[in-house]
């Protein structure tokens, strides 16, 4: 049984990315696939498990993990969208003992373990049982559910995240300012963009 505080990231990667046509986890960014830099980043935050939510393409996403060390969980309710795949990944989490999830997104390739350790530690450091990245003006993930705010994340449904329930509860989020997570991954156009700035000089 996980000790009190313990985290478990829960890496999003079960999307069908209509909008872009192929696999945006099998995205590659310096030579590693988006979902393997998501998971490894999550590995290295401090976070006591990893677990990799997959449904479309669950097979090749699984392969692009193999060597990550993180734990796969398989969404087959995943073309109800995102909803499905937070629930499936924190349901996991709690069946394996923990108290926190960390949601964190496979198409954000600007999220680090520096961000995720940020987050971590504001929930253990500062006992905060609700804290998200913020930019953009908004708060979204990376974000950590932990104590009641956990039970939440099973009451979501349809294709969206978790960022109505923070604006539910946004007297009680602590923020971690975080403006490149505002870059995510949704189409050709989003992923021509990212590349394009990491070349410049």
């Amino acid at each position: 049984m996980p000790a009190s505080g313990a985290v478990a990231a829960v890496v999003l990667a079960a999307g069908a990315s209509r909008r872009l046509g192929r696999p945006k986890q099998l995205l590659e960014a310096d030579g590693e696939t988006l979902v393997c830099r998501a998971a490894r980043a999550a590995r290295q935050c401090g976070a006591e498990q990893t677990l990799v939510v997959v449904g479309a393409h669950a097979d090749a996403v699984t392969h692009a993990v193999s060597s990550v060390g993180v734990r796969v969980v398989e969404n087959r309710g995943w073309k109800e969208g995102m909803a499905s795949s937070i629930r499936c990944g924190a349901r996991a989490a709690e069946a394996l003992g923990f108290s926190a999830v960390l949601i964190v997104l496979a198409d954000q390739p600007c999220v680090d373990s520096a961000i995720l350790s940020r987050v971590v530690h504001c929930h253990r450091g500062e006992r905060e049982q609700l804290v998200a990245c913020g930019y953009r003006g908004i708060a979204g993930a990376p974000a950590l559910f932990g104590g009641r705010h956990l039970a939440r994340l099973f009451e979501l449904e349809g294709d969206c995240g978790a960022r109505r329930l923070l604006r539910t509860c946004a007297s009680r989020v602590r923020l971690v300012p975080f403006e490149p997570g505002g870059v995510d991954i949704d189409d050709a156009a989003s992923w021509e963009a990212y590349t394009a700035s990491v070349r410049l000089p």
